[in-house]
Order: C-alpha cells, then sequence, then structure tokens
C-alpha cells in the first residue's frame, strides 16, 4: 500500500526547543512535496481562585492578544529559521497556515489534524515529568495513544 503523505501536522509549545521538532517537519515537507500546517494551543485558564476576579470579556481579551502574539512568533521564527537553519527564504512557502488556538492540546492537536485532512503529526518533545511521561511528556503521550494517523515524536532536550 503506497503512502501518500500531502499535508503535516506540525503542533509547537513555542518553547526555545521547538525549532527542533520543526528541522524535522520541513525535511519531510521538502522530500514528500508536502505542505506544513502549523499550530499552538494556548492552554485554557484552569486556576479557579484567578477566574473571578477577572471579568469575561477582560479574560477574552487576553486570549485573543495571545493568540495574535503567538501567530506573529511563529511566523517570524520561520522567516529566519528559513534562512539560518535551511539557507532557504523560499522554505516559508511550505507553510500552508498557522493556527494558534485556545484548548487542551492533545485534543486540539488530533482534532486540527482531522480538519485539515493531515497525513501525519510532528512535535517535540521534552520528556519531563512523571515517571509514566519520563521518556515523552504528556501532550505527546496522549496524541500518540489517541491518534489514528503516524505521530513522529522528536526529543527536544
Amino acid at each position: 500500500m503506497p503512502v501518500n503523505i500531502k499535508r503535516i501536522l506540525y503542533a509547537t509549545d513555542l518553547s526555545l526547543t521547538s525549532p527542533k521538532a520543526y528541522v524535522y517537519a520541513v525535511k519531510l515537507a521538502k522530500a514528500l512535496d508536502a505542505k506544513i500546517v502549523i499550530l499552538h494551543v494556548i492552554e485554557e485558564l484552569q486556576n479557579v481562585n484567578i477566574l473571578p476576579v477577572m471579568a469575561p470579556e477582560i479574560i477574552e481579551k487576553h486570549y485573543k492578544d495571545f493568540e495574535t502574539q503567538g501567530r506573529q512568533l511563529i511566523k517570524d521564527r520561520i522567516e529566519r529559521m528559513c534562512i539560518t537553519e535551511f539557507k532557504d527564504p523560499t522554505c516559508v512557502n511550505l507553510v500552508e497556515s498557522v493556527e494558534v488556538v485556545i484548548g487542551h492540546p492533545f485534543e486540539e492537536i488530533l482534532n486540527k489534524a482531522d480538519k485539515y485532512a493531515c497525513d501525519m503529526i510532528v512535535m517535540g518533545s521534552h520528556g519531563k515529568g512523571m515517571l509514566a511521561h519520563a521518556l515523552l511528556g504528556r501532550v505527546a503521550e496522549r496524541v500518540l495513544r489517541h491518534a489514528k494517523k503516524p505521530v513522529l515524536v522528536v526529543p527536544v532536550s
């Protein structure tokens, strides 16, 4: 059965080490003549102590600001990496879209992979936390467990 990968979802946490996984996404996209959908998920505020003192419209404004800043940060990093890492300013053309959303990271990664009909997911893993998650990391481990398409997890620490 031939494997046809035309769209890759690259999930990033915007950490300083996350570009290591992006290198794999770009190299795969070039080799497979595929496009990249970039996703960053802003985790919803879960701290119930702070929510009652903040008006919903203030929380919403902060989320919108985070989305805008996150999108711009991703675009800036991509342009910089294409020049410094790949020596190819045209590699920005591999990126089909950039999504910054609010939600639970592993759920949003799976949802967006389906929404954009991605054939593969590429993401990094810090490998921090409890013993059960020591090798992969919480989000990567959950994506691997629930994904119905191939997932490449790149160790970035």
